[in-house]
This record gives structure tokens, C-alpha cells and sequence, in this order.
């Protein structure tokens, strides 16, 4: 999965399943999800742009 930050740095997070994903594109704020949920629980990596 990628993600770009409002920041403009872009992280792709590793093996993120479906429904990890499927969550993120319903929940409320989706920066508490990503915080929460997938970073520092998934294998990240800056993405040059």
C-alpha cells in the first residue's frame, strides 16, 4: 500500500491486508487509522517522488 502524506513524503507499507485497507478508506480520520493500524505494524519504506 502507498501512502503520501500531507507533507508530501510518500510511504509504501508492505503486505497491508484487504480488510486493514478496506478500514482505512471507511474510518473516520484516516490519519488516526494509518497512526493506530499500520505504521510501525507493517514492513514501511520512503517512496521517492
Amino acid at each position: 500500500m502507498k501512502v503520501v502524506f500531507r507533507s508530501g513524503k510518500a510511504w509504501g507499507y508492505e503486505e497491508v491486508p484487504k480488510k486493514v485497507y478496506q478500514e482505512l478508506l471507511k474510518s473516520e480520520s484516516i490519519g488516526s487509522y494509518i497512526r493506530e493500524n499500520i505504521i510501525d505494524c507493517y514492513l514501511s519504506y520512503p517512496i521517492r517522488r
